[in-house]
Protein backbone atom coordinates (compact mmCIF):
# COMPACT_ATOMS: atom_id res chain seq x y z
CA UNK A 1 0.00 0.00 0.00
CA UNK A 2 2.50 2.38 0.46
CA UNK A 3 4.35 2.13 -2.72
CA UNK A 4 1.09 2.31 -4.58
CA UNK A 5 0.36 5.52 -2.24
CA UNK A 6 3.81 7.08 -3.20
CA UNK A 7 3.45 6.58 -6.61
CA UNK A 8 0.20 8.04 -6.74
CA UNK A 9 2.07 10.98 -4.98
CA UNK A 10 4.73 11.06 -7.68
CA UNK A 11 2.51 10.99 -10.40
CA UNK A 12 0.59 13.72 -9.07
CA UNK A 13 3.81 15.91 -9.14
CA UNK A 14 4.77 15.09 -12.55
CA UNK A 15 1.25 16.15 -13.97
CA UNK A 16 1.92 19.32 -12.00
CA UNK A 17 5.26 19.91 -13.22
CA UNK A 18 3.45 19.53 -16.80
CA UNK A 19 0.39 21.90 -15.90
CA UNK A 20 2.98 24.42 -14.72
CA UNK A 21 4.66 23.96 -17.81
CA UNK A 22 1.73 24.28 -20.21
CA UNK A 23 0.76 27.63 -17.98
CA UNK A 24 4.19 28.81 -18.84
CA UNK A 25 4.24 27.89 -22.30
CA UNK A 26 0.84 30.10 -22.72
CA UNK A 27 1.76 33.32 -21.57
CA UNK A 28 5.77 32.88 -23.21
CA UNK A 29 3.89 32.05 -26.48
CA UNK A 30 1.95 35.55 -26.39
CA UNK A 31 5.04 37.33 -25.67
CA UNK A 32 6.50 35.73 -28.50
CA UNK A 33 3.56 36.45 -30.87
CA UNK A 34 3.55 40.29 -29.75
CA UNK A 35 7.46 40.90 -30.52
CA UNK A 36 9.62 37.37 -31.37
CA UNK A 37 13.15 39.24 -31.88
CA UNK A 38 13.06 40.32 -28.62
CA UNK A 39 11.31 37.54 -26.24
CA UNK A 40 13.35 35.02 -28.44
CA UNK A 41 16.91 36.42 -27.41
CA UNK A 42 18.37 36.19 -31.17
CA UNK A 43 17.85 31.83 -30.53
CA UNK A 44 17.07 30.46 -33.77
CA UNK A 45 14.13 27.88 -33.82
CA UNK A 46 15.77 25.28 -33.40
CA UNK A 47 17.48 25.98 -30.29
CA UNK A 48 13.96 27.58 -29.00
CA UNK A 49 12.44 24.10 -29.74
CA UNK A 50 15.50 22.46 -27.27
CA UNK A 51 15.05 25.06 -24.55
CA UNK A 52 11.23 24.07 -24.56
CA UNK A 53 11.94 20.19 -25.07
CA UNK A 54 14.51 20.32 -22.01
CA UNK A 55 12.05 22.59 -19.78
CA UNK A 56 9.45 19.75 -20.41
CA UNK A 57 11.85 17.34 -18.88
CA UNK A 58 12.80 19.49 -16.25
CA UNK A 59 9.95 20.39 -14.80
CA UNK A 60 8.08 16.98 -15.09
CA UNK A 61 10.92 14.95 -13.83
CA UNK A 62 11.37 17.87 -10.63
CA UNK A 63 7.65 17.84 -10.58
CA UNK A 64 7.82 13.89 -10.36
CA UNK A 65 11.09 14.00 -7.55
CA UNK A 66 8.84 16.84 -5.12
CA UNK A 67 5.57 14.20 -5.36
CA UNK A 68 8.12 11.27 -4.19
CA UNK A 69 9.46 13.49 -1.34
CA UNK A 70 5.63 14.90 -0.61
CA UNK A 71 4.76 10.97 -0.52
CA UNK A 72 7.28 9.64 1.99
CA UNK A 73 6.54 12.87 4.23
CA UNK A 74 2.88 12.42 4.00
CA UNK A 75 2.66 8.74 4.41
CA UNK A 76 4.99 9.11 7.37
CA UNK A 77 3.11 11.86 9.07
CA UNK A 78 -0.29 10.51 8.71
CA UNK A 79 0.31 6.33 8.74
CA UNK A 80 3.01 6.09 10.88
CA UNK A 81 2.91 8.73 13.42
CA UNK A 82 -1.05 9.23 13.42
CA UNK A 83 -0.94 12.79 12.83
CA UNK A 84 -4.24 12.83 10.61
CA UNK A 85 -6.76 13.57 13.21
CA UNK A 86 -6.80 17.62 12.60
CA UNK A 87 -10.62 17.48 11.60
CA UNK A 88 -11.09 14.71 14.33
CA UNK A 89 -10.13 17.21 17.49
CA UNK A 90 -12.56 20.14 16.00
CA UNK A 91 -15.64 17.73 15.44
CA UNK A 92 -15.04 15.57 18.59
CA UNK A 93 -15.54 18.72 20.64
Amino acid sequence: MRKLYIAFFTLLGAMVGFLTHGLLEIFYIQFILSDYETFTFGLSWRAIMFLHGSFVVMLTAGGAHVGYLEGKYWWHAIYEKGRHGFFKRIFKR
